[in-house]
């Protein structure tokens, strides 16, 4: 990669573990790539052809990977798609009127379930024919915020009401609601580790600890960071990202720091105000596609920062479809942080 290409932020606002590889959606470009891990850097990219986002930053937020097709669920805009992955086509998913504000996905029983955010219904799709359902639930339930986790067969979910948590059983399609005591949580992210669940609490901003019914522990810790996303490592430590620096923090049982990483990210790149990174996992390792253009690597020996790249002549295919296709509403506003005239030229060949 070129001196002029290589600084460009190449970030995920989802991701999934494909066959020898990540496929992911860039957090601000409508764009869908693949990182194989064999050659360790980006080998396909194809834009998602997508309508206008009202704003620059999440336009997809939930993907799922199967053998031959990747499912893509969006954020912001209007339009879930499939990928398929022989024929590298995409096409649109017919979810009718039913299909913006979700955020993940999970794959159960050849069912896929798309988790919405401030709606009263979510998304089921048949994987082998594509056939959608809407499954709608009680009005008097509360709305889900942008957090969820899997813990087996449940899905948990954070809602808008600080004092109770809902959770999803996939095998029963049941919501039913998991009430707070000892306390409230108002959070940012959730994971499940080690049979608790670990929550970024924004009031406190603390990392508390809640138990399958719904106590939180005294037991909490407090970091030097405003929000965070929450994941965990295979071994069962806490990682915590922050969302506005490039700290992440490792936790132990005890919910003391262990370890610690500080990556650098660009100053001037094609990112969005609000940052985050993007954790997956398979059975062995846990992955993180970082802000800093990296991907960590974590086994129980330890962390490996692979650099994410793509040759310049991807950039340059990739500049001739998305220069002519215009996705956003509302003029960009350029910061140090986000700043989109960077990508396009250094990538308009």
């Amino acid at each position: 990669m070129s001196e002029k290409n290589k600084n460009q932020i190449i970030n995920a606002g989802c991701a999934s573990i494909g066959d020898g590889g990540i496929w992911f959606v860039h957090y601000v470009l409508p764009v869908l790539m693949f990182y194989d891990f064999g050659l360790k850097q980006i080998t396909k990219t194809k834009i998602i052809p997508c309508g206008k986002s009202p704003v620059p930053w999440a336009i997809y937020a939930g993907i799922i990977v199967t053998d031959k097709k990747v499912f893509l669920f969006p954020r912001i805009v209007r339009e879930s798609f499939v990928y398929d992955i022989e024929t590298e086509q995409m096409r649109k998913l017919d979810t009718s009127e039913f299909s913006d504000n979700f955020f993940r996905a999970y794959n159960y029983n050849e069912f896929i379930y798309a988790m919405p955010i401030g709606k009263s219904y979510m998304l089921k799709i048949n994987i082998i024919t594509e056939e959608v359902e809407h499954i709608k639930r009680s009005n008097d339930l509360p709305l889900l915020k942008e957090a969820n986790c899997l813990n087996g067969r449940n899905v948990i979910c954070l809602t808008e009401s600080k004092e109770e948590l809902l959770v999803f059983e996939l095998d029963r399609e049941n919501w039913r609601r998991l009430k707070l005591h000892n306390g409230n949580c108002n959070g940012a992210s959730i994971d499940y580790i080690n049979g608790n669940m670990y929550v970024f609490d924004l009031d406190t901003q603390k990392i508390i600890e809640i138990d399958n019914h719904g106590y939180i522990k005294k037991r909490s810790s407090e970091l030097p960071i405003k929000s965070a996303a929450i994941y965990h490592t295979p071994d069962g430590k806490v990682v915590v990202n922050s969302n506005y620096s490039g700290e992440i923090f490792y936790l132990d049982n005890n919910l003391e720091v262990v370890e610690k990483d500080d990556i650098k990210i660009p100053k001037s790149s094609l990112i969005s105000p609000y940052l985050i990174g993007c954790w997956l996992e398979d059975k062995k390792n846990t992955f993180g596609i970082l802000k800093s253009n990296e991907l960590i690597v974590i086994d129980k020996l330890g962390r490996t920062f692979y650099k994410l790249q793509m040759e310049d002549i991807m950039w340059k295919n990739l500049a001739k479809k998305y220069l002519d296709q215009i996705i956003y509403e509302k003029p960009i506003t350029e910061n140090e942080l986000y700043n989109i005239h960077d990508f396009l030229d250094s990538i308009r060949g």
